[in-house]
């Protein structure tokens, strides 16, 4: 009976055990269950409007990036290449591209060249006709990049005209004018490049280019097709077409069409490793023997205004003189008409007698004009009787 009852306790001792160590951790569960559900309660509770910054998630506190500093664009030839005749693409092989643009019509194309310039650093040469406005709208972003060389000027004349239809004296303004306006708004120089508008040229043109100070011509292999009203799919076949090592590309200032492809032609460059110059990094300066040219004309010029300066003079002097002489003329024959009155003797007399006598009929009423051949022939000889008079 002991035992019994002894068992019964240890058995029920046990439950007990058991009861009270389950009892705290069914406890310890439902706390936790309710813990995760506030949680829960208070995520789904939250507002869906603008976050205050408290409540703001840890992605949207994280700072955006700076960003990045335009790259620093610099001249990639270490040593120019020699210039030959006109060029229509870079001399020798490599992996460069001379971009090119024309014109200068439209402000917005103008200011997009610039900002994607300075954006992307590629250098850019313009062949500016200056008599546009565009150029001066954007000098706030143009002047620095033209400063630094990561933009050339150079000369496409003042108006495009077609030069084969202007005289020599107008073809030599077309540049020299396009050349001031340039240095007035960037204050560098176009020389020794340009490129005459259409393309069109001949040995007369040339001569009186490099003689202005333009001994380079520049023509073009390939181009993004833009010299006229285009779409942007025809812009995009033809820049992929020829855009390639070697090549100079032409492109225009006047459409809005590439504005939006600029980036993309970009990316064109870098897929195939391409990298851009201008023409002055590629060839750059005047050498000595075009800088020659240029002085012999100038040379040429100033003996050419010397000899009009001296023609000028001579011909001032000889129209005082004769001025002179005039002046002392009238006293002279008034002296000899004196001498010569009526019936007077002196041989010389004579002819002036027939000539006044003539002249007074002439102006006589019109019964008495009646003139005799016989004074008709002596006024036709009076002038010889005179001079044979005077010789005496």
């Amino acid at each position: 009976m002991l035992r019994s009852m002894t068992i019964h306790n240890s058995l029920f001792s046990r439950r007990t055990f058991v009861v009270g160590s389950i009892i705290p951790l069914i406890a310890g569960c439902s706390s936790k269950n309710t813990v995760e559900n506030a949680a829960e309660t208070r995520f789904i509770a939250a507002p869906t409007g603008t976050p205050h910054s408290d409540d703001a998630s840890p992605t949207a506190a994280v700072d955006s990036p700076e960003p990045a500093e335009p790259p620093v664009s610099k001249n990639p030839i270490a040593k120019p290449h020699p210039w030959k005749d006109i060029q229509y693409r870079l001399a020798g092989e490599g992996h460069y591209v001379a971009w090119t643009v024309d014109d200068g019509a439209n402000p917005e194309t103008v200011r997009a060249y610039a900002e994607f310039a300075a954006k992307t650093g590629t250098r850019l040469t313009f062949f500016i006709n200056a008599s546009y406005t565009s150029f001066e709208q954007n000098l706030d972003v143009l002047l620095p990049l033209v400063k630094s060389g990561q933009i050339q000027i150079a000369n496409h004349t003042y108006n495009h005209p077609n030069l084969l239809n202007l005289d020599d004296k107008q073809v030599k303004e077309e540049f020299v004018r396009n050349e001031e306006e340039i240095m007035r708004l960037f204050g560098v120089s176009s020389k020794p490049y340009f490129r005459p508008p259409y393309g069109y040229y001949d040995d007369r043109v040339l001569k009186i280019a490099a003689k202005a100070g333009f001994s380079r011509p520049v023509l073009w292999e390939g181009t993004t097709g833009d010299e006229g009203q285009t779409t942007q799919r025809v812009v995009l076949k033809r820049t992929k077409k020829y855009m390639k090592p070697q090549r100079i590309m032409l492109g225009h200032l006047n459409y809005t069409t590439i504005i939006s492809l600029l980036e993309r032609i970009k990316e064109l460059l870098d897929e195939r490793g391409l990298v851009t110059v201008t023409l002055r990094d590629y060839y750059g300066e005047a050498s000595e023997e075009e800088l020659k040219i240029v002085r012999d004309a100038e040379a040429e010029e100033k003996k050419k205004e010397e000899e009009k300066r001296s023609r000028r003079r001579k011909r001032k002097i000889r129209t005082v003189s004769l001025s002179k002489a005039t002046a002392a003329k009238p006293a002279a024959d008034n002296s000899q008409q004196r001498q010569c009155g009526e019936g007077s003797p002196a041989p010389h007399c004579m002819g002036s007698r027939v000539h006044h006598g003539i002249i007074e009929r002439m102006s006589s009423p019109p019964e008495s004009r009646k003139v005799p051949k016989c004074w008709f022939i002596l006024w036709c000889l009076s002038p010889v009787i005179v001079a044979e008079s005077n010789s005496d």
